[in-house]
């Protein structure tokens, strides 16, 4: 017998995964908050954890910063919404200690709800001669989601109207950058400007304008794209050369249909 095999577990890892080179959908069924008693420096002191129930699964998802960020930008602040939610879950690596590790990680981009979620893998479901945990994949990950973001360009529409529903919030572009790249998406938005970034972000813009209180009134989003504008083709008289020439930058496109909810993007 390994004798990893019993070693007791208080939280689900990457190896509690049935899908370890793929996708993993998950769906929530509860939050908590489990206290509990440390030592230091020679003192006993109360701390606390937070926990994510999934169902199908025996143990919880502990919740540090950077999952309890990016499930924030995915699902939104308000805790009491993410139960009955999917999210995915995959076996990642992080640097530890100058040592390259395995771990479970949040996927960043948001879950197709229809999908059918996943349980773990539990030893008894082992046929003889196999390894915990196993070795094999099971379902592939690519029904799951995507094999990339989505890369388009939101364009200057779009872009307008998120930057006039953040001031009608009392806030710019730069704080949604920040939550942006918080939230796991810095390396898609670094150096664009907002119509350029890509649309794989709208579901966490619209999550963080949406938990926002107004405060003003909505200013007309075509003073933001009037900022984005090419400049105009200036011309040298003496050589007929254009100094700054506006091709090749493509033209805005239609104006996105409207949703049913009040975030127009």
């Amino acid at each position: 017998m390994d004798a990893n095999t019993l070693l007791k577990k208080y939280c689900i890892d990457e190896d509690h995964l049935p899908n370890q080179a793929g996708m993993n959908v998950v769906q929530i069924r509860a939050i908590d908050t489990e206290y509990y008693e440390a030592i230091e420096n020679r003192r006993k002191v109360e701390k606390e954890r937070h926990l994510l129930w999934l169902s199908g699964f025996d143990l919880p998802l502990r919740l540090n910063n950077t999952r309890l960020k990016i499930l924030i930008a995915l699902l939104g602040s308000e805790t009491d919404h993410w139960v009955g939610k999917k999210i995915g879950l995959f076996v990642g690596a992080s640097q530890n200690y100058g040592e390259v590790e395995r771990c479970l990680m949040i996927h960043i981009q948001p879950i197709d709800q229809s999908i059918p979620p996943v349980g773990q893998v539990r030893r008894s479901q082992l046929q003889g001669g196999q390894q915990w945990p196993p070795q094999q994949a099971a379902p592939p990950a690519a029904a799951a989601l995507p094999a990339k973001p989505d890369t388009a360009p939101i364009g200057a529409d779009t872009a307008a109207e998120i930057c006039a529903a953040l001031e009608e919030r009392n806030k710019s572009w730069d704080d949604l950058r920040l939550h942006l790249a918080t939230a796991g998406f810095g390396e898609l938005i670094a150096g664009k400007l907002p119509p350029d970034c890509p649309a794989a972000i709208l579901p966490a813009a619209r999550t963080y304008v949406r938990d926002l209180p107004r405060s003003k009134p909505k200013p007309d989003p075509a003073k933001f794209k009037q900022m984005w504008a090419p400049p105009p083709e200036v011309v040298d008289r003496q050589t007929g050369e254009v100094i700054n020439p506006a091709a090749g930058l493509k033209p805005a496109g239609a104006a996105p249909a409207k949703p049913e909810d009040d975030i127009p993007f």
